[in-house]
């Protein structure tokens, strides 16, 4: 990340302070610290709370970290000209409030985990700059499982294909901080079907959001060793109109709810009424796989510069991708054009949607 686009976050963190009458903001979240820092600002990948904080305040920004994490933050992470490291003894917890008090005094201060939703709402409108990164990770992790799907073979486990798609990965410092897999009945029981020892026989689902620089992109792909029965294909191909729906309403202006009501409704035209209360539609993403979830009554409104990624799923199939929200147009950053595809429409919006691949 710039000296630009730091300050501009900065910037945008002065505003919010201004709006929330505080001297100062402490940055807790893992989310906030990569959104802020372009970093990496944990230890365990699933870890919500950062390795580090990051005091804002009017005038300076203090990276507060212990003796185990400063080196690797201040020369791989964090730019040490952007901001003042104040490092305290990692058994010493009580240091870090002390450098707190030292420097905010009897200032207004909270976190950013109490302005959660205020923090969404910034870190959510992405800037040229994250946009240029979001293609790039969103191309790349889609490659990524592309890629494995088309090594299937026989009698793989479950696990072996996830191990092959967090290769991928990270060969490419991409992050798989989702990574579902089932085969067979499995695709039909679970939604979320996290890896076992299950061995393929014919057909395969895999779900992966993949990380870099703190953004998240989602897809999902779907193949077969051998031709699928038409039970499967009809799904496969109502659930393609599905996400398209989804996608093409997802405009500047638009209400979430509404979107998801047509999406609804649409469940309904293609003749399966029920399946959407089955699992989560997806929602907004960014900095999180899920920024929020959709809902029939969800009080949001789309704005250009926005991520989506939604997954609307039937059972034994699913469509999922992430999409970049401009004010001429979406954009499907985990779209390659190398896959097997199938069009499908809505509302007389056509769309190629990833079909399931015949191996």
């Amino acid at each position: 990340m710039n000296k630009e686009e730091f300050l501009h976050k900065l910037n945008l963190i002065r505003d919010l302070m201004k709006t929330e009458d505080l001297d100062g903001i402490l940055i807790n979240s893992q989310a906030n610290f990569s959104w802020l820092t372009g970093g990496r600002g944990f230890i365990g990948i699933a870890s919500e709370n950062s390795c580090a904080s990051i005091l804002v305040t009017s005038d300076a920004a203090y990276l507060l970290v212990n003796n185990i994490e400063s080196g690797r933050l201040a020369n791989e992470e964090v730019d040490g000209q952007l901001v003042t490291l104040k490092e305290f003894p990692w058994f010493q917890e009580s240091e870090k409030q002390r450098l707190i008090k030292e420097i905010m005094g009897e200032s207004r201060c909270c976190t950013d985990i109490q302005l959660n939703q205020q923090f969404v709402q910034i870190r959510s409108r992405l800037n040229e700059q994250e946009k240029e990164r979001y293609r790039w990770l969103g191309l790349n992790t889609a490659r990524a499982v592309e890629r494995v799907c088309r090594q299937l073979r026989e009698g793989m486990s479950e696990f072996e294909v996830a191990g092959m798609a967090s290769r991928e990965l990270w060969s490419l410092g991409i992050e798989p901080v989702t990574l579902l897999v089932a085969f067979d009945w499995r695709i039909s029981s679970y939604r979320h079907p996290l890896p076992t020892d299950n061995r393929l026989a014919k057909y395969c689902m895999i779900a992966i959001g993949g990380r870099k620089w703190g953004l998240v992109a989602s897809a999902t792909r779907l193949a077969s060793l051998g031709a699928l029965d038409d039970n499967i294909l009809k799904k496969h191909k109502a659930v393609a109109k599905i996400d398209t729906c989804f996608i093409s309403n997802t405009r500047p202006g638009n209400s979430v709810k509404d979107i998801f009501n047509k999406a609804v409704a649409c469940y309904s035209d293609v003749g399966y009424p029920e399946e959407w209360k089955k699992h989560h539609q997806g929602g907004l993403t960014g900095y999180a796989p899920r920024e929020y979830r959709a809902t029939p009554n969800i009080d949001q409104t789309v704005s250009a510069d926005q991520a989506f990624a939604w997954n609307p799923s039937i059972t034994g199939t699913k469509s999922e991708d992430t999409i970049l929200v401009s004010e001429d147009k979406n954009e499907i950053i985990t779209h390659t054009g190398e896959y097997a595809y199938i069009e499908a429409e809505c509302e007389g919006h056509k769309l190629m949607r990833p079909d399931i691949l015949i191996l």
